[in-house]
This record gives structure tokens, sequence and C-alpha cells, in this order.
């Protein structure tokens, strides 16, 4: 995991909680779960992907998170390929959100599914 990619996961301000989302993803990636490629617009940067996400029946992405922590969760967009992080409040954290990149093609957002009990991160039980 690339060190900017590490700041998204410090607004848990700690580093246990750094540690454990920078597991998680090398996790997902060791899987194919999540795949980095290459931006050709820019080298120095890349795009992810996670195989986990679908779209519902409005065409809107619906994503699972890769690290859910007590106070946020992160997911890879489905839009622009970066990691996004999200609030984990009282209410939760599934349910409809407004796509961080903010383009044309992102302004429906997305959906944050919530993991099914006994499901880790994965999708897998």
């Amino acid at each position: 995991m690339t060190a900017a990619r590490l700041k998204q996961a410090a607004r848990e301000r700690s580093a246990a909680a750094m540690v454990e989302a920078a597991a998680e993803y090398a996790k997902l990636k060791a899987a194919g779960t999540i795949t980095e490629q290459p931006n050709p617009a820019d080298r120095r940067q890349r795009i992810t992907t996670d195989s986990r996400t679908t779209r519902d029946a409005d065409g809107v992405p619906v994503v699972l998170p890769f690290y859910v922590g007590a106070a946020s969760v992160l997911i890879v967009c489905p839009y622009c390929g970066e990691l996004h992080t999200h609030g984990n409040g009282a209410s939760g954290y599934a349910g409809h959100r407004a796509a961080h990149c903010m383009t044309a093609a992102s302004a429906a957002g997305y959906t944050i599914a919530q993991a099914q009990p006994g499901e880790d991160q994965s999708g897998s039980r």
C-alpha cells in the first residue's frame, strides 16, 4: 500500500488501525480481489479496482469496504480507482454515499453495503 493510501487510514488516528487497514488491503490484493494498474494519465499513480463491486437495478455501484474501523470505513471508489474514507458513526456505514471524486460519472454516488454476519471484508465466509 502506498504512503498516500495509508494516510487515508490515518483518520482513525491510530497506528494500529493503519496497520490493520494495510493488512486487509494486502490480503485482498494477494487474493486478486483488489488489483492495481498503472494510471495511463499519470504514471506515478495507480488505478485500483475491487472485484466485489456490483451494481444495483438502477446501475448505481454497490461496494464493500475493505476496512471497517471504529470511526471510518475505507472503500475502493468504482469511479476513480482511489481509496475513499467514509464515516462509521452511530448509524453505521451502510447506505448511499456521495463519491469524493465528484466527476460527471460519479454524480450518482454509490452504496456501501453492510457485510453479513460472519463475513469478512473479502466477501467470503
